[in-house]
């Protein structure tokens, strides 16, 4: 029997090149990476609510739950708790979602999963502490070109205030867990590496993950993941356009010259960190007027575009509507801290 290898999580700011290097991973025969699952955000706080899962009952209904979350339901595992609760191998939450994955990957074909979802960079010590072995990749890339995508997309603010905050937030997650938690069993990984030397990051990715080295670069566009992955909407496009570093300093002809000084006022820092030289050495920061109008235009358009949008409407609504009925029953209770 071969020994089974811990998993591995992909977490990064959204817009980054995370799917990209998902499907990149789970073309390699031994991984499997779903959709992304969004777990911990949904259910990691609220898991207690259901009552102590060391008892069948208080499992069933939270693997109901979680079975029927929006996001979970575009795995097309058609699974029932039952099937759930065979392969589980201990009675908490970490045991659901380990048992949960292990389902999927093993309807793929393969031995091993992994997680895929941004948002997981804020819930990085919950998964340290179901899966202590567990390797954690971070995909990081250009806040700037970050902030580009993110105003082309639904989901995140519209100004260049508001977007440039988002990438920040989510870097200091990352940097809070090391610095807390150290950097064994973690890899950073810079997207425009990955666009100019595709081959050269897998083979480091692989070697991390200790697996043997299969060019999935040469496969992962016509994969069954990544075809499930451009159906569902114009945000995955480019997976079906091969690997470029075309999109490398994009924001140079998106933003306006006093958008990329708001930009850079606030992710200087970080950016020189990680390798990014700044088009300006001292950026003046956005002023009053500038950040109310960010505060209402992000706030405005973002609704505005969610609501017009069923599926992730309907994927936001469910989660927030849920959280509120479980502390409506009193789970407020049991909740952690």
């Amino acid at each position: 029997m071969n020994e089974r290898k811990p998993p591995f999580f992909l977490v990064g700011c959204s817009r980054s090149g995370t799917t990209l290097l998902q499907a990149l991973i789970d073309s390699h025969p031994h991984l499997a990476i779903p959709p992304e699952s969004h777990v911990y955000a949904r259910f990691g706080r609220i898991a207690g609510t259901w009552g102590d899962l060391r008892e069948r009952r208080c499992r069933r209904r939270l693997v109901s739950a979680m079975l029927g979350d929006a996001f979970i339901e575009e795995w097309g595992l058609g699974a029932t708790p039952e099937d759930i609760e065979q392969r589980l191998r201990r009675p908490d939450f970490g045991g659901i979602v380990e048992a949960l994955f292990e389902l999927y990957a093993e309807r793929q074909g393969a031995r091993r999963w992994g997680d895929k979802t941004p948002e997981h960079i804020r819930h990085l010590a919950e998964i340290r502490r179901d899966f202590p072995e567990a390797k954690l990749i971070h995909l990081v890339r250009d806040g700037r070109d970050v902030a580009e995508a993110m105003q082309r997309m639904i989901f995140y603010p519209v100004t260049a205030y508001g977007v440039a905050r988002v990438w920040c937030d989510e870097i200091r997650h990352w940097k809070t867990f090391c610095d807390s938690a150290g950097t064994e069993n973690t890899l950073v990984v810079r997207y425009e590496d990955l666009v100019t030397s595709p081959g050269q990051v897998m083979r480091t990715l692989f070697e991390f993950l200790e697996e043997p080295y299969v060019d999935t670069v040469a496969t992962y566009a016509g994969s069954a993941l990544s075809r499930h992955l451009d159906a569902q909407g114009p945000w995955h496009s480019s997976l079906r356009q091969g690997i470029s570093a075309a999109k490398v300093g994009a924001f140079r002809r998106r933003f306006t010259p006093r958008e990329i000084e708001i930009i850079e006022s606030i992710q200087a820092g970080p950016l020189r960190s990680y390798g990014y030289a700044t088009v300006y050495a001292s950026p003046r920061p956005a002023g009053p007027l500038e950040k109310v109008h960010a505060f209402f235009a992000d706030r405005v358009v973002r609704w505005y575009r969610k609501a017009h949008h069923p599926r992730v409407f309907r994927q936001d609504l469910q989660s927030r509507c849920r959280i509120a009925w479980r502390l409506l029953l009193g789970g407020w209770r049991r909740l952690p801290g």
